[in-house]
C-alpha cells in the first residue's frame, strides 16, 4: 500500500502545475499590454502633441573663401628714421654708467725728524729734493727762524708731489714746522715755481679739565692712567700728606677727582698738561679736599674748604 494518490487525480496535479509556472510570465504580459494601451489613449486624446509638426530639416552651412591678404610694404628709410611718439609707454630707465675709478693721487705726506748734525737742506737732499728747491725752502725757513736753530729732534711736516716727467726728483709743495705751540712757520710752493714763508701765531688760553680715577696701584700711577700729568699728581699726594695716613687709610678702590689748568692754542693743540687747581680723595669714613690759592702778596699754596692751609708742622705719613 502506498500514500499516493489515486490514478484518477494525477491530470488534475499536472494542470495546476504548469499554471502556477507560466502565471508570473501571463501577469507581466497583461501589465505591459495595458501600459501600452494608456499611452495610446492618452496620444490620441491630447491634440497639441498629435499636431506637432515633423523636426525641420538640416539646412548646410555656405562655405566663404577669404581672399588672400596683401603683403605689408617694407618700410622706407625716411619712414625708419622719422621719431616715433614713444608717449603712454613707461620706458625702462637707462642704468647709470659705472663712475671710473679716481686717478691716483700724485700727492703725498712725509713727516721727517731732526737729527744731530741735520740741516734742512740735507734732509731734503735725502729724498732727492732737487738743489734749486731745497736751497729756496732753506732760505726761506732761515728768514723766518732768523738766527734760531731748529732743535734736535724737531719735527718738519711736508706736502710732496711725484711728477711725471721726473718721477724719482719730488716736488715739495709745502713744508711747517712748529718749535712753539704757539708759533708754526711754513714754506709754500708757488705757481711761478719760487717759494713764499709765513709765521702762524695761535692764541693760548688756559681751559679747566677735570680727571676723576680710583685707585688701582700707586696713587700717582692711577692718576696718570686717568689723564692727568704726573706733576700734577705729585702735587696732590704732597698737599694730602699733611692730612691722610696713606698707609692705613689709602685703601684699593678709592675713587678721586682732580681738576687741572691747561693751556690751550687756538686750534686745540695742548701747550701746558695742566697744573692742579683742586683735588678730592674719597676715603672710607671722610673727603679730604685741597684747593690751590694765593694770598695777596704772597705764593701758591693749598687750603681746606675752611680755608686753612694744608700745611703742618708734621706729615701723617712720614
Amino acid at each position: 500500500m502506498t500514500d499516493s494518490p489515486p490514478p484518477s487525480d494525477r491530470p488534475n496535479g499536472g494542470k495546476s502545475s504548469a499554471f502556477a509556472l507560466f502565471r508570473p510570465v501571463l501577469f507581466a504580459i497583461g501589465i505591459i499590454g495595458l501600459a501600452m494601451g494608456g499611452l495610446l489613449v492618452s496620444h490620441r486624446s491630447n491634440p497639441e502633441i498629435a499636431s506637432l509638426p515633423p523636426p525641420p530639416k538640416p539646412v548646410e552651412q555656405a562655405v566663404f573663401v577669404l581672399p588672400e591678404p596683401e603683403p605689408v610694404p617694407p618700410l622706407s628709410t625716411a619712414e625708419f628714421k622719422a621719431p616715433i611718439d614713444f608717449r603712454g609707454f613707461q620706458m625702462k630707465p637707462q642704468e647709470p654708467a659705472p663712475e671710473p675709478e679716481p686717478p691716483a693721487s700724485d700727492r703725498y705726506e712725509l713727516t721727517l725728524r731732526l737729527e744731530k748734525g741735520d740741516t734742512v737742506e740735507k734732509m731734503l737732499a735725502d729724498i732727492d729734493v732737487v738743489e734749486a728747491d731745497r736751497k729756496q725752502i732753506a732760505e726761506k725757513l732761515q728768514s723766518l727762524l732768523k738766527k734760531k736753530r731748529l732743535a734736535t729732534g724737531e719735527t718738519i711736516e711736508l706736502l710732496m708731489q711725484t711728477m711725471p716727467e721726473q718721477p724719482d726728483a719730488p716736488r715739495v709743495l709745502a713744508l711747517s714746522v712748529r718749535p712753539q705751540p704757539e708759533r708754526e712757520y711754513i714754506v709754500s710752493r708757488q705757481d711761478d715755481g719760487t717759494y713764499d714763508a709765513e709765521e702762524k701765531v695761535y692764541k693760548v688760553s688756559p681751559r679747566i679739565v677735570r680727571v676723576e680715577g680710583e685707585r688701582n696701584g700707586s696713587l700717582q700711577q692711577s692718576g696718570v692712567r686717568a689723564g692727568a700729568p704726573s706733576a700734577a699728581m705729585i702735587e696732590f699726594i704732597r698737599a694730602l700728606s699733611y692730612d691722610v695716613d696713606f698707609q692705613r687709610e689709602l685703601k684699593e678702590g678709592m675713587k678721586f677727582t682732580v681738576l687741572l689748568e691747561q693751556l690751550v692754542t687756538s686750534d686745540g693743540m695742548v701747550t701746558h698738561p695742566g697744573r692742579l687747581l683742586a683735588g678730592e680723595l674719597r676715603l672710607l669714613k671722610r673727603t679730604v679736599t685741597v684747593i690751590r690759592f694765593r694770598p695777596q702778596g704772597g705764593a701758591d699754596g693749598f687750603y681746606n674748604p675752611q680755608g686753612e692751609s694744608v700745611v703742618r708742622s708734621f706729615l701723617r705719613t712720614p
